[in-house]
């Protein structure tokens, strides 16, 4: 029987650092950390693409591939940001695992495949709608202990995508409640005929909450990170991190 994968964020890794306050400006880098900037965002954006699949079989063994991709490769453009600045509050680290899922757990109906799954433990619900090139993304994953979301509406054709992907996650590790939410935009991103981003941008919005920090006091949180925007062009490669 075919299966679906399923991969989601199961641990945050946190580790002093400082916020930019919001700010705008370009972001010096040097060549090791330029060179991520483009090979991360250059992955953002092609498991972005990846989520096309859907738009013929809304079943695609890849999708959580490709949505794990996504936040795994979004962590290290803002990861990649907060080391080259001075001074930053608390970087998580996204770690995946995957699930199999019988390709049996969901149904279509009209342009909605609908997910209700629920085998060794971990459960995905939700719906998948396709339009066209548009996809509409609501699953929700219980497993370790945890609540994860996944959401986005994304438009995707050979030579753009346009829209944006959201995760949150409810977790608690070692006594200590975790809430994340993450949000990445497509602004308008133009592929040329090799799928290379030429230009448009993406945003990176992250928030994170605690409790339970041992000699802090319970519901602490709201730690300060700082957006990352990237623009591509008007080469391909050519990226600048702000």
């Amino acid at each position: 029987m075919k299966k679906i994968l399923g991969i989601f964020v199961v641990s945050v890794l946190l580790s002093a650092c400082g916020g930019d306050g919001g700010s705008k400006s370009k972001v010096t880098l040097d060549a090791t950390q330029q060179a991520q900037v483009v090979e991360s965002s250059n992955n953002v954006v092609e498991a972005g693409v990846a989520l096309s699949a859907l738009k013929t079989n809304p079943g695609e063994g890849n999708t959580f591939t490709a949505l794990g991709n996504v936040y795994a490769n979004a962590s290290q453009l803002w990861g990649t940001k907060m080391a080259a600045q001075a001074g930053t509050t608390y970087k998580p680290t996204l770690d995946t695992i995957g699930q199999a899922l019988t390709e049996g757990c969901y149904t279509t109906n009209g342009s909605t495949s609908t997910y209700n799954c629920n085998e060794g433990g971990t459960t995905i619900v939700g719906t998948i709608t396709v339009n066209g090139d548009n996809v509409v993304i609501d699953l929700t994953i219980g497993s370790y202990g945890g609540t994860f979301v996944y959401k986005g509406d994304i438009t995707v054709t050979a030579t753009e995508i346009d829209g944006w992907i959201s995760f949150s996650m409810d977790q608690n590790q070692g006594g200590m409640d975790i809430s994340y939410d993450v949000e990445i935009t497509y602004n308008t991103v133009v592929l040329d005929a090799n799928g290379c981003p030429t230009s448009g941008s993406l945003l990176v919005d992250v928030n994170v909450e605690t409790s339970g920090i041992e000699g802090m006091p319970s519901g602490y949180g709201g730690f300060d990170y700082p957006n990352v925007e990237v623009v591509f062009g008007p080469l391909c490669g050519d990226v600048t991190m702000y």
